[in-house]
């Protein structure tokens, strides 16, 4: 009977890959240490995700916004440029158009001067109107002069006049301020005298008060001094008559003595020991030295007793020292002995273990662990 390979069934097929892609998602998941370890958050990650799409939509809502914005602005100011250009060409042209209007040549008011057709249309001067060959009048005559030179004249009076009324006014003017400025003056020097004066016053008043005020200061001052003299002779006095008569010189050992006991002093008025202090004194200072003889005595046997002691304690601890060393030679040997002996059934068992195991793994032996997950 020949084999034929049976096709599964779909569903089973599918299970078959479901499982298949679990274990490889599982097998994902445990051979990551970092995920295994730590652990991923998918839905902080997914929601880091969204609002890093979010952000981004909205950024490109503003670059498009902003676009938008600069195409309406270009759009704006170019529809401006061409209004006003329109405008500027059509101010040159009404400029243009009153200038042709309003500005001619024969409107100026030199005109008469630049005409070129001056001299044909001018007729000879005089008072009518005549033909150039009735030689009443001639080019350069000036028939108006009389009339012209009589009303400069009487131009001129009139200026002279109205320069004299300014000029007068001007001098009045000129005098008023003066003489109020001169009454100004004389006030404030009046005002100054017057104030001065009061200063004057005021600083005597105040030299005589000042010099009151010394001369009752100096006068009280001389009486302080007299009588802190005064007071100083006294008190010389009284302190001489004190040394004289007190027991500072008179040598009283009662005043030496403290209130506070009769073995305290006072340093300042003591007069030192008496007799009987002192061989007192002396007495406790032989007998202390007795008892530091005793005491060094007593000291020296005890260096003595505690040396004795220091020296036993050394032999002593010699002859331990040597019994241990020697203890511990018979157990270093003892030790050594046992060692060797392990030594030797250790080798007789990896001789009679490399005899029975001589199948030795190989690495793919070691490759088929941790491969799956369960």
């Amino acid at each position: 009977m020949y084999k034929v390979d049976i096709p599964l069934d779909t569903k089973e097929s599918a299970a078959i890959q479901a499982r298949k892609n679990k274990e490889a998602a599982r097998k994902s998941r445990i051979f990551n240490a970092r995920e295994r370890t730590i652990g991923v958050d998918l839905a902080a990650i997914d929601e880091q995700v969204h609002q890093r799409k979010n952000k981004e939509a909205d950024e490109k809502r503003c670059h498009e916004a902003y676009a938008e914005m600069m195409i309406r602005n270009d759009t704006t100011a170019q529809l401006m440029d061409a209004r006003n250009a329109r405008i500027q060409g059509q101010i040159q042209k009404d400029i243009v158009g009153f200038r042709a209007r309003e500005q001619n040549p024969e409107n100026r008011r030199e005109w008469d001067l630049n005409d070129p057709n001056g001299l044909k249309k001018s007729s000879p001067l005089g008072a009518n109107d005549h033909g150039i060959s009735s030689l009443q009048s001639f080019v350069g005559e000036d028939i108006y002069n009389s009339d012209r030179t009589k009303h400069q004249k009487e131009q001129i009076r009139e200026w002279s006049l109205q320069l004299q009324a300014e000029r007068k006014a001007a001098e009045e003017d000129q005098a008023t301020q003066d003489r109020i400025y001169d009454l100004k003056r004389i006030q404030l020097d009046n005002k100054a005298q017057h104030l001065e004066a009061c200063e004057k016053m005021e600083r005597q008043e105040e030299i005589d008060a000042i010099k009151e005020f010394n001369q009752r200061a100096a006068e009280q001052k001389r009486l302080e001094q007299e009588a802190m003299k005064n007071n100083e002779l006294a008190n010389n006095a009284q302190e001489i008559r004190n040394q004289i008569l007190g027991d500072t010189l008179t040598e009283n050992p009662d005043v030496a003595r403290s209130a506070f006991g009769p073995h305290r002093v006072i340093p300042d008025r003591w007069k030192g020991m008496s007799d009987a202090e002192l061989a007192d004194i002396r007495q406790v200072q032989e007998s202390q030295r007795r008892e530091n003889l005793a005491k060094q005595d007593a000291q020296m046997e005890r260096e003595k007793e505690w040396s004795l002691h220091q020296t036993s304690t050394a032999k002593a601890g010699i002859l331990m020292e040597r019994a241990q060393n020697r203890q511990s030679a018979e157990e270093r040997k003892q030790l050594d002995l046992e060692n060797a002996e392990l030594a030797r059934q250790q080798q007789a068992k990896r001789k009679m273990m490399d005899n029975v195991y001589t199948n030795v793994p190989t690495d793919g032996y070691y490759a088929q662990f941790n491969t799956t997950t369960r």
